[in-house]
Order: C-alpha cells, then structure tokens, then sequence
C-alpha cells in the first residue's frame, strides 16, 4: 500500500518539475532578441539564479556553437549538443542519475532554429521529499496496524479473561468429576460492565446446568446402585435357585440310574426311563434358564480351549442316540475329512446349541431319521468357519414360523407347543451363543411336502498351532485293506463308506446276510476280505447268525469280525470270542478308527465307553481307592455313596466342612493312611467347601507334606465362575450335579490308579 502511494506521488512531483523547467525554458526564450549577442544571452541566463533547482543552463547556435552558459556550480562541463543538433530535433529529453536535461530550438520569426537552449534540472530535491514522504507513509501505515492491535489486545485482555477464567472452571470440574463445584461470577472491570454482565450471564447459565447435571448425577447413581442390588439379588437367587432344584434333581437322576442297573420287569423299566428323562428335561430347562440370565446380564464368556471336534460328536451322541433310536429313528454323524483333528473354542457351548438343535429335531420327527454333518465353511490364517448340519424328517415348519423361529418363548405354531411341549427357549439361546461366537444360525424347511427341517449354524473356531492337519493322516495299518460292510442302511453305508475311502479302504457292500456269505464264498486268497462290519439283527442275547456261521468255517478264521450295535445295546455273552470288536451307533469317527486298528493288530484300544459298559455290567470294580464325601444331603449322600461303591471305592460320609477338616487331621495324627480322594459339597453348613478346602490347603503347606490329596467340587453351584472360584482356593476339578456313573468314572480315572488287572486306556 506505502509503496503504491509513494509511486503515484513520484509520478506527480515528477510531471510537476517537467512542466516547471518547460514553462521556464519558454520564458528564457521569449526575453532573448533576435539575432543573438553573448552579452544579452548571458545577461538572459544570470537571471535563472533565481531558479535554486536549474543546476545548468547554455545556448547554442545552429553549429552548435556555445554562445553563452550558466552555471550553479563552477567547473562543471557542458555536454557535448552536436548530436542533437545534428538529428535536428524540436525538443530533446534526457534523464541521467539525478538530473533531466532539456534542449528546446529558438526560432524568433523564422520557421527554422535560430538558436538552441539548453537547461539541466536537479532532481535531488525530488528524490529527497519522495524519501520523506515514503517515510511519512509508512509511519502513518504502521501506526494505523498498530493501533488497532493495541486496542484489540487490550479489548481481548478484558473481553477473554473473564472467559478463560469461566473455561478454566469448567475444565478442572470435567477433570475432577465434581459437579459440587460451581463457577465464581467474574469481577467488574472498570468500562466494560456490560461485558461483564454477560458473561456473568453465562456462569449463572453454566451453574444452573452443573445443578442439573448433579442431580442427573445422583439419579443416575441412584438407579445403579438399584441395578447392581437388582443384579446381585437376582444373581444371588438364581444361583441358588440352581443349587436347591439340582440337588433334589441330583437325587431323582442318581436313584433312577442305579435303579435302572437293577432288575426290572418291562413295565418298571419303562416308568424308571420316564422318570429319567423327565428329570433330564427339567435339568435342561433350568439350564437353558440360567444361560438367558447370563446372556442378558453380559456375563456369559466362552471357554476357549482346545478340544477334539470327534469328543463333540461323541458326547452328542451319548446324549441323544438312546431317545432317537426310542422314536424308532436313524441318527447319524458324519465328519468332512478336510476338518482338523483339534480346534479352538468353547465345546461347552457348541454342545449346547447342538443338543437344543437336535432334541428339536427328534421331537418333531415320528418317523424316518436324523443326520448331523459338519463341515469347513470357510478358512482363514488363525481360525476356520465350521458349519453344523441338523437334518430331519419330521413335520417341517412354515415359512411364518421360520421367520419367528429363533425367538424367546416361540414355537412358531401353537399347536405344536400344545402337542410336543417344550419352552421355545433353546433355540432364541442358540440364536445368541452362534452370534457370540461370531456365527450364524437358520433353517430351512420343506413344509408343504412336509419333506423335514434343515436346521445350521456357523461358528468361528481358531487353529491348533500344531495340530491342524486333518487326523489320521498315518493310516497305513488301514490302507488297501478290504472290508465288507453288511448293513441295510442306507445312510450308515453313506457315512462308514466315505470313512473307509478317506482311509484308503476297499469297501464292498451286502444288504443282507445271505449276500454277505455269497461274497464271502466268492473272494479267492488274493481278494479275501480283512474285516467284515455287520449290522447285529439278533433276538435280545443272541448272537447274528452271520458270525456263527462264519466261525464254523476253518477257511475264514482269520476273518476279523466287527459288530454294529443300537445305541444302548450290549453284546451277547457269546460274543466276546466270536467278534474281534463291536461299535455302537451312530457310529463315531475316532472311535470307528480306533477299533479298526484294534482288530488289524495295531490297536488303540476298544471303544472305551463300550468298555465301560461292559465292565459295569459285569460288576467288575474298577478302581481300589478310600474316598472321603462331604456331603450334607441324605439322598446325594446315598446316590454318590451306591455309584462309588459300585465303582470300586470305599467311602466314608461326613456332613459338613468341619467334620471333613477334622477327619482328614484325625487320619493324619493317628499315622492311618490317608484318603485317596475327597468329594467336597460347596455348600454345607457350620463351614462350606470352599472353606474347608482352603483351611485343608494351609494346613497340609504348614506340615510340609509333599502328598497332595485331590479334592473334587461335587457341588449344584452350576453358575458363571463357580468353578473358578473352586479351582482358586485349592480344589483340583469340578462335578456339576447332577451327574451320571459314567461322569462320576470320568473324574476317578483322571486322579486316581485303576484296580489291579484293569487298564482304563484298553491297551
């Protein structure tokens, strides 16, 4: 801007000058005569005296000739006019450094120059008023930005600090949380009491919300603390809720297993498996309950370990193979060979929503079968998408009822609840531990052909590091080995056949036990077959017909023999020679494998929950052991008592903590041998469990001993954590009631040594 001003006043004083030494070369001129004197030339030129900022002034003749000068300063040379009046110019310009030179022609009369005058202007005065004036323009400009700074800050000063101050305020209440603070009102500054006012209008603004905000505050508080009390009173009930209906429960399940290995005619058996499953059915609601609880508390967390995917289908099996074959049912598993032997997840909670999935099923199917298939949906770096297939027969279900299928209390159609029952929780519970676990869930159905239901889920599952190959990759006992498969069903033929070809197996298939001899007759020494898998159609204790007449045969004694049974069916006497091994449906994978190996002379042992059986059945004790229960029930006291006994232990009963901490120290003191094992109740009177078990712990570490007697929580507590809790003051393992036998053999194989003559592992 200074720079603009001073350029155009430049330009101004500069024309200025130019017009002046014009007008002055124009007087010169008119006071010299025609034709020139040097003495009156001269006398023209004196009176430029006058003139401080005529430097030079000379006159020419039309040679170019000096006639006459003028100087302000002595010495000083003339520039040479030839040239420019050689070029016959009118009016000549020229500006060098701090001067400007004009040469103007004289003509008196005559139309050409008579006469030529020259004069030299100073320009140093122009340039020195221009310097000043930059100056001045550039004071006044600065003084203009300047000043408004000045009255700007000090506006800000007074304007801000009230406002800072307020900021500061509101900043350390945030930090600090303390909304029992409030805002002092800022003081009056001296010319700007409205200013004040309204920022005092805006800390009163800000005091009233802070006052809202606490009360919200203590609301907020209030209403929480109401929550939490609500959550722990509900927590509180729910677990022992839990504790008192498993414990009569414990007591129902337990008698009527141990009822149940009795004699009993048709009819009693019958009602002891009503009652069983009844107990079954109301454990599973309360169950499905208490998860609800959790789910919706966010206190439900998976258990993430490592489990094998054939100990998942095991368990399923167990647990509802026996009620599918009841309906007259076939219930198969079938395992895709691309999965790997051992994942990571929850297999707690996969077996929930398999079990809620599958009991649907087979309580919506009369007739025909139920088929589980899982398979690798999708593969990542760490972790694999697996999906379960639950395919049925049954009624199907209308696309309406889908679409509400998997919400509480929803059946979809009344009049399945009032013909089927059932409380429509298991599959809104399925619903959301599928979510948890990242997956999905649905169904599909065919209902107007009334063609059964299709029920999946997906669920992430992470990746052993070691162990994420497909198992039995090492097949080579098994490898182009020939099996005939006898067996009328169509779907067990699918599945064992696929097994077998994934095994490298040569299978061939008879449907009945006429073309199984034909095929037998047929193989010559080179294609004989190694193994024979027959379907065992008997009369209840004898034998199939088959294996006899096979046995009669010298030439097929090297044939190895593997019975079928029906879940829950158990080998006639007489066929502990006869048969190499024998499998119970649906059959499973690994234990499938397993007996294959056995009879092939490689063996991993027979199944060992057919083991179980069978040595149960034969009253065979299992284990020699001295086991110590605290238990406070009568009834569980009895149940736990007639299964360990059954087992092979001895037992002693105390009935509270106390009793046990003192008969343990009694043992102890008295040098007697000490319990192999103790069944510790979580929640008894005089001292709990947990107390027990702690001050057991601290007095077993006081006295140095080195022998660490397990203690096992036998307890109803089935809440979130409860087993932490146990684990944390010392227990070893954790029994939920109720429990079976075989639950109850699960946890003495794991701590204690088997009896003499028996191996648990059936090597």
């Amino acid at each position: 801007m200074s720079i603009f001003l001073v350029q155009e006043h430049f330009q101004h004083q500069h024309q200025v000058h130019l017009e002046s030494i014009q007008t002055l070369a124009a007087l010169t001129i008119e006071q010299l005569h025609l034709p020139l004197q040097a003495q009156q030339a001269k006398q023209v030129l004196q009176g430029l005296k006058t003139q401080p900022s005529i430097t030079q002034a000379q006159i020419y003749d039309t040679q170019g000739q000096l006639i006459s000068a003028y100087t302000a300063t002595v010495g000083t040379s003339f520039p040479d006019l030839s040239i420019s009046v050689a070029n016959n110019s009118l009016i000549n310009w020229k500006e060098q450094s701090n001067f400007i030179t004009l040469t103007v022609p004289v003509y008196g009369k005559q139309t050409n120059p008579q006469a030529w005058l020259q004069l030299q202007l100073d320009l140093s005065s122009l340039k020195q008023g221009t310097l000043a004036y930059l100056g001045f323009v550039s004071l006044i400009l600065l003084a203009a930005l300047i000043f408004p700074l000045l009255i700007n800050r000090l506006l800000c000063r007074r304007l801000n600090t009230p406002l800072l101050n307020l900021n500061q305020e509101l900043q350390k209440i945030l930090l600090e949380k303390n909304y029992n603070l409030r805002i002092p009102v800022a003081d009056e500054i001296a010319g700007t009491t409205t200013v004040v006012n309204e920022v005092d209008q805006l800390v009163f603004a800000c005091n009233q919300l802070l006052d809202k905000i606490q009360k919200t505050e203590i609301h907020v508080n209030q209403a929480l603390s109401e929550a939490s009390l609500a959550a722990k009173t509900k927590s509180r009930f729910l677990s022992t809720m839990s504790h008192e209906i498993r414990t009569p429960i414990n007591g129902v399940l337990g008698m009527t297993e141990l009822l149940l290995e009795t004699s009993l005619n048709k009819q009693q058996k019958q009602l002891a498996k009503t009652v069983q499953q009844s107990g079954q059915s109301l454990l599973s609601i309360l169950d499905n309950i208490l998860d609800l609880a959790r789910l919706e508390a966010g206190r439900l967390e998976l258990n993430i370990t490592e489990f094998k995917l054939d100990d998942l289908t095991a368990s399923i099996a167990e647990l509802h193979a026996t009620t599918a074959q009841q309906k007259g049912l076939g219930f198969y598993i079938l395992l895709a060979d691309n999965l790997p032997e051992v994942l990571l997840g929850d297999i707690a909670r996969l077996r929930q929503i398999l079990s809620h999935l599958i009991s649907n099923a087979i309580k919506f199917t009369d007739a025909g079968f139920i088929f589980i298939r899982v398979n690798l949906f999708k593969e990542e770096k760490e972790r694999m998408l697996v999906a379960f297939e639950i395919e049925d027969s049954g009624i199907g279900i209308s696309t309406h009822a889908l679409k509400e299928l998997f919400q509480a209390f929803s059946q979809g159609d009344s009049s399945f609840n009032r013909k089927y029952g059932g409380t429509g929780l298991g599959l809104a519970l399925s619903r959301q531990l599928a979510e948890k676990m990242d997956g999905k869930i649905g169904a599909q159905s065919n209902y107007q052909q009334h063609k059964g239901t299709t029920f999946w889920f997906t669920a992430w599952l992470g990746k052993h590091p070691s162990r994420s190959v497909p198992p039995y990759q090492e097949h080579l006992t098994l490898a182009y080995k020939r099996i005939l498969l006898v067996d009328t069903d169509r779907y067990q033929q699918q599945v064992l056949q696929q097994y077998l070809t994934c095994w490298d197996m040569a299978v061939d298939i008879a449907e009945s036990n006429e073309q199984a001899l034909e095929k037998l007759q047929q193989a010559s020494d080179k294609t004989t077959y190694d193994v024979l898998l027959l379907q065992h159609q008997a009369e209840d204790g004898e034998l199939n017909p088959l294996v006899q007449n096979i046995r009669k045969k010298m030439e097929w004694a090297s044939l190895k023999i593997i019975l079928l049974l029906e879940a829950g069916q158990l080998l006639p006497p007489s066929g502990f020679k006869a048969v190499q091994g024998w499998l119970h449906r649906p059959i499973q994978r690994q234990a499938f494998y397993r007996c294959l190996c056995h009879v092939l002379e490689e063996g991993e042992g027979q199944d060992e929950d057919t083991e179980f059986a069978h040595l149960s059945l034969k009253n065979i004790k299992l284990f020699q052991a001295n086991v110590l229960l605290a238990e406070d029930n009568p009834v569980n006291q009895r149940v736990t008592t007639i299964m360990l006994n059954a087992l092979g232990c001895e037992v002693d009963i105390v009935h509270n903590g106390l009793e046990a901490i003192e008969t343990l120290e009694k043992r102890m003191t008295i040098g007697q041998v000490p319990y192999d094992l103790v069944f510790m109740d979580c929640q008894m009177p005089e001292v709990d469990g947990l107390e027990a078990t702690r001050r057991i712990r601290i007095w077993q570490k006081a006295l140095g001993k080195k022998v660490k007697i397990p203690i096992i929580a036998l307890t109803a507590h089935a809440m979130n954590g409860d087993r932490e809790q146990c684990l944390a003051v010392g227990m070893d393992d954790y029994l939920s009631k109720p429990f079976t036998k075989k639950a109850l053999y699960q946890i003495l194989k794991k701590w204690l040594k088997p009896a003499t003559g028996i191996n648990h592992d059936g090597e």
